[in-house]
């Protein structure tokens, strides 16, 4: 199947400090367009806005995949949620695919 339209994917990480996690998406290339944000959980993974502070600080997209780095500013593991959005060098937003 060919990356012809954006597409977002999720990763539940838990964790302090710095950490890298990589999500994988079948034929995306190098070249692609990504972005990354990172949302704190709870335990039944709904999205909550907790004291830490967490930051992305690198979006590698690879061929096959996108690596995060990133860091939650906080002394005990958190849950949290890592999310790309990856969309093909040649997308034109508004066409068809």
């Amino acid at each position: 199947m060919a990356f012809v339209r954006p597409i977002a994917k999720s990763v539940e990480y838990v964790g302090h400090h710095g950490f890298a996690v990589t999500i994988y998406i079948d034929d995306l290339p190098a070249e692609a367009l990504a972005f990354a944000s990172i949302t704190q959980i709870d335990t039944s993974g709904q999205p909550i806005l907790g004291s830490a502070i967490t930051t992305v600080n690198n979006v590698v997209p690879q061929v096959g995949s996108v690596t995060v780095r990133g860091e939650i500013n906080w002394q005990f593991d958190l849950h949290v949620r890592v999310s790309v959005l990856a969309i093909p060098p040649d997308y034109r937003f508004g066409q068809s695919a």
